[in-house]
């Protein structure tokens, strides 16, 4: 187990340093995507089915997962910005892209609610923020729903809000069997 977090966090630093190929930063957001995705289907899977060990293997290794996914989402915001030749200092200077209703304003909801459960994956936070920590982490969730939304309306594809429904299904179906076992 502790050979994987060492190979992802390696991974994590190789992501974030390639944004001088910014023509991959597609490919970056689909890795962050898909991460993000098996980040928070893994919680309510493991509740689901204990004794599909995999799951309770992923949910072990979410801190660093979540740091893979936030480097990746970073070098594709990047690798954007780089390869469509937009200053990326433009973005804090420029009302234009602080707006929710465009492409990138909806792209910073996403980068926003990532950003909080990177900065709190470390130990420092685990000690000073104790138990509030968790309650920071669950914007993970916030983002998951973002990214979808982001996605959405780039590919205007409805796979992206399919599986958002599904998630919430899921979330649904371990919580109400969280609540049977509790009360047997």
């Amino acid at each position: 187990m502790q050979e994987l977090n060492k190979i992802l966090a390696r991974l994590s630093i190789v992501t974030a340093t390639i944004v001088i190929m910014p023509g991959l930063y597609k490919l970056r957001g689909s890795i962050s995507r898909y991460i993000l995705v098996i980040i928070v289907f893994s919680r309510p899977l493991a509740n689901l089915f204990p004794q599909i060990k995999l799951f309770c293997k992923i949910v072990c290794i979410r801190k660093w997962l979540g740091i893979f996914c936030w480097s990746a989402a970073l070098a594709h915001v990047v690798g954007y910005f780089l390869f469509h030749e937009i200053p990326v200092g433009t973005i804090l200077t420029n009302s234009a892209y602080w707006s929710f209703t465009t492409l990138l304003g909806r792209w910073m909801r996403a980068m926003i609610a990532m950003l909080i459960p990177y900065l709190t994956s470390n130990c420092f936070s685990m000690r000073k923020l104790g138990k509030y920590r968790k309650t920071l982490q669950r914007f993970t969730y916030l983002a998951f729903i973002a990214t979808g939304i982001h996605i959405y309306f780039v590919h205007h594809n409805p796979t992206t809000l399919i599986i958002i429904a599904l998630y919430i299904l899921i979330y649904i179906l371990a919580y109400k069997k969280n609540q049977w076992t509790t009360k047997n």
